[in-house]
């Protein structure tokens, strides 16, 4: 299941000091870039995939703003912190200023293609199941 083309420019927009990237490994059924701290407190527009991107605190404490029905929302970020970013649309984001300058931050990309082909096999297995019962 190949990552839709969009979800390998996303890293190119998030304002990180630094990105490591499991494409850089050759990774191909799953996207993980880890980012560290910001170079801008400024506002920028994600990249609309297909893909499901799950967002999650590594280290650090830090706040992230997101536009969600045309306002403003603040959040704030600890490690552990998880979150379930919109597909299909372009979101707007801004981090301000962290508590902690070197804050760690993975997304993880899933093709959405590999979420249906795992649906399909729990649903072969429980059709299995209920034949043999």
């Amino acid at each position: 299941m190949p990552l839709a083309p969009e979800t390998l420019l996303c890293r190119s927009v998030v304002p990180s000091r630094e990105c490591v990237s499991s494409r850089d490994a050759g990774w191909t059924s799953l996207l993980l870039d880890l980012h560290t701290g910001a170079t801008s407190h400024d506002a920028y527009t994600s990249i609309a995939t297909p893909d499901l991107r799950i967002g999650v605190s590594v280290s650090g404490r830090y706040a992230c703003d997101v536009v969600i029905n045309g306002r403003w929302r603040h959040d704030a970020h600890d490690p552990g912190t998880v979150c379930l970013h919109r597909t299909g649309e372009p979101t707007r984001y801004r981090f301000p200023k962290p508590d902690t300058a070197d804050y760690r931050l993975a997304l993880i990309y899933l093709p959405v293609d590999l979420l249906d082909e795992g649906r399909e096999h729990i649903r072969r297995a429980v059709a299995r199941r209920a034949r043999r019962h």
